[in-house]
Parts: structure tokens; C-alpha cells; sequence
């Protein structure tokens, strides 16, 4: 069997959700382009002409912009379609015909595993019920990350092995950091003070970052409102000789998004 997309929706309607959000916040915010539908066409039945979003070897963000403004509510594509092949006619006739792939594309390109923390798992000082649990890492690097855990547990005590810090970065963000990780960037407007993985002990910092670069619009039909901020709460392996004024994170502290770690929608 292969994707159905109409039940990822019914199934995972508020992760879907928020991968929309995070795709609309990315074009708003210039970050589009590190995560792009390269490879995503749809063809006109009227003309034969191939709809994407490439203008030869030029990504056309304006083109993600329409097709996402064109999308109704999740809670509308499941209501008015009983199969994805109902739901591709809906989007190709109401919508765009780039509608359909597109969600595909989004869907099956993000790599991370995001899970609604349960109520019982939810972290109780952070009030809002949008609390998920992310899980990103390739087996191998999880292994690796688990050694270095375990490493440091059996040299301070049980229980000692990891930490927590937050870490606040603009929505937009999110679209390509589920894809490719929390990665140390030295690309231009990625990182808000240098080349690392900033983060922070204090929850009041790093919503700071949040906001940062003024934009955090979203996706109008959103069932969290077009205005959302997330924050994110890391599991770090607990070596502090590799933190910078206590704010900051340089290899190999290898920031995991797993277990325990909480993806918070604000």
C-alpha cells in the first residue's frame, strides 16, 4: 500500500497542521530555501503543461505562499473527502493542482517523529496542552549519543548522565530543522549570535529568540491561529566543559530531540 494521505490526516491532523504552519512561517521569514520542493510537479489536464515550484534552476517561494494560502482547514479536507482519491479532486479542482503533491512532499519529507505528549507527560510549568516529544535521530547517532550518556552517568551518578535546556528559535525555523536536524550552521541568518547550537537555562531567554528576525506568521487556517512561537526543550549529555557562558552548546554535547525532550507549541 502506499501513502495515503487522506488518513495522515485523520490520524495526524495536529502535526500536519503544524508542518503547514511551519512551511507558511518559513516563506514569511526567508527560510524556505533550505528545505524547498525541488522535486514537486503536477501536471495541468487542460494544457499537458508541468506545474512546479522551480523556474529553471529558480526556487519561486511566492509559489509556496499561494499554494498553502489555497489550502482549506484540515478539519474541512477530511470532512468533504471519504478517500485520497476524493481529496486529490478536492484540492486539484478548489484548491491547486500543486495542492495535493505538495502535502505529500511535506509530509514524507520530515524525517522527525512528532508525538502530542500525553497529559501525564506534559510538563506541568508550561501551561499550554501543545506539548509534543520529537524524536529525529538516525539510529547510529542515537546509539553514539546514548554512549556518551551513559559515559558521563557512570563518572557523576546515576541519573546525572543528561540535562535539559531550552532552546527558542523563530517558527520559520522548525520547517528545516525537523528535516535536518539541530544542526551548527555556517550559513548566513541562522544563527542569531555565531556558529553554535544556542540554548539556554532560563526559559525567559530563550523565548527572546522566539521573535527573533520579527516574524512568526503562520497559516491562517491553522487550528493554533496564523500567530504561534514554539520552544524547544533539549536533552544534552552533561558536559559543561563544552558549554560557553552557560548558554551555549559546541560539539560533541550533541543535543538529542528524543525521549523525553519536549517540542512546546506557545
Amino acid at each position: 500500500m502506499g501513502f495515503d494521505l487522506l488518513q495522515e490526516l485523520k490520524v495526524n491532523s495536529e502535526v500536519v497542521d503544524l508542518l503547514i504552519s511551519f512551511a507558511s512561517a518559513a516563506v514569511t521569514g526567508n527560510r524556505i530555501e533550505f528545505v524547498f520542493p525541488v522535486h514537486v510537479t503536477a501536471k495541468d489536464p487542460k494544457t499537458g503543461k508541468e506545474l512546479s515550484f522551480m523556474s529553471g534552476d529558480s526556487k519561486q517561494s511566492g509559489m509556496v505562499t499561494e499554494v498553502i494560502d489555497s489550502l482549506p482547514s484540515i478539519a474541512d479536507m477530511i470532512k468533504y473527502n471519504k478517500t485520497s482519491k476524493d481529496l486529490r479532486g478536492y484540492l486539484d479542482q478548489k484548491c491547486h493542482l500543486l495542492a495535493y503533491p505538495f502535502l505529500i512532499w511535506l509530509i514524507t519529507s520530515n524525517r522527525a517523529h512528532l508525538r502530542p505528549l500525553k497529559p501525564s507527560e506534559r510538563f506541568k510549568d508550561i501551561t499550554t496542552e501543545y506539548q509534543y516529544v520529537v524524536c529525529s535521530n538516525a539510529a547510529e547517532r542515537e546509539q553514539k549519543w546514548q554512549a556518551m550518556k551513559l559515559a558521563k552517568e557512570q563518572q557523576l551518578g546515576y541519573g546525572k548522565g543528561s540535562t535539559y535546556m531550552f532552546h527558542g528559535s523563530p517558527v520559520g525555523n522548525w520547517h528545516s530543522i525537523l528535516r535536518t536536524g539541530m544542526m551548527i550552521s555556517g550559513q548566513p541568518g541562522l544563527g542569531a549570535s555565531g556558529a553554535a547550537i544556542w540554548m539556554a537555562n532560563d526559559f525567559s531567554t530563550s523565548v527572546g529568540y522566539c521573535n527573533r528576525g520579527g516574524y512568526r506568521a503562520g497559516w491562517n487556517r491553522s487550528m493554533f491561529g496564523p500567530d504561534i512561537m514554539c520552544m524547544a526543550i533539549l536533552e544534552l549529555v552533561n558536559d559543561k566543559s563544552k558549554a560557553v557562558d552557560n548558554v551555549s552548546t559546541r560539539p560533541p554535547l550533541q543535543p538529542s530531540i528524543n525521549h523525553q525532550s519536549g517540542f512546546d507549541h506557545l
